[in-house]
């Protein structure tokens, strides 16, 4: 009986897991903010291999680790900061695609354009998630 229990339950973890192929690519989503990253992280483990950072150093040494194809960032921390961040990781991993969170300011209008060097988008907060979801599928779907 404990047998057929067993069977019947790996038969219903079979029925939700998901193909290789919607796990294929991985995403890491950086924010300082552990409950929007965590948010974020629920949001995408149905469709992505979904690896978070939740600290500067702990992105970097993440990017050294893991196979990332997307990287999704928020700019909570100094604006600054994280231009540096993004502008080290695209020159290390030239094809990786980085998607910015970003709260337009027009007096940062320069910072912007500096960004948009380095990032394949820029999604203005508050965001849509479903807007989100279609610009990062549509990089994904490039690379392949």
């Amino acid at each position: 009986m404990a047998m057929n229990n067993a069977s019947a339950k790996n038969s219903d973890q079979e029925k939700s897991t998901h193909t290789g192929e919607e796990f294929s690519q991985r995403i890491l989503i950086f924010s300082t903010d552990n409950d929007f990253c965590r948010s974020l992280t629920m949001l995408f483990q149905s469709k992505y291999q979904v690896v978070s950072a939740t600290s500067i150093e702990e992105l970097q040494m993440k990017m050294s680790k893991e196979r990332v194809d997307l990287l999704l960032t928020d700019s909570t921390k100094s604006d600054k900061d994280i231009f540096l961040v993004v502008k080290n990781i695209k020159s290390t991993y030239p094809h990786l695609f980085i998607v910015l969170l970003y709260v337009y300011k027009y007096s940062d209008r320069e910072q912007e354009k500096q960004f948009r060097q380095y990032v394949d988008a820029i999604l203005y907060k508050p965001v849509d998630a479903s807007k989100m979801m279609d610009i990062m599928d549509d990089l994904l779907v490039s690379k392949k």
